[in-house]
């Protein structure tokens, strides 16, 4: 089993969150997941973390459009809406 396959599993494993992992999945099947594995090796990211992480770089890839962030994700627009307040709440938002 290869390092990104290892990895892929650990990170599903650890999001344990269904849409969570249906949006990581359907990014993965785009290529595009090899850099936020990188990012949460470097630095030991926490499941919060990694989430924002994540939530951040869908809202970047639709220049963003947080209904389609929120469809790739595999999230309802409301809770979408909900976890930017969150991060907001901590000084966080995306850099578009």
């Amino acid at each position: 089993m290869s390092d990104q396959s290892v990895s892929l599993i650990r990170l599903l494993w650890a999001a344990r969150s269904i849409n969570l992992c249906c949006g990581i999945l359907q990014h993965f099947a785009g290529g595009g997941l090899s850099a936020i594995i990188s990012r949460t090796r470097a630095q030991n990211l926490s499941l919060r973390e990694l989430e924002r992480e994540y939530i951040f770089e869908m809202l970047r890839r639709t220049g963003g459009n947080k209904k389609r962030a929120a469809e790739i994700l595999g999230l309802d627009r409301k809770t979408l809406y909900r976890k930017l307040e969150e991060y907001r709440a901590d000084g966080d938002s995306p850099e578009l």
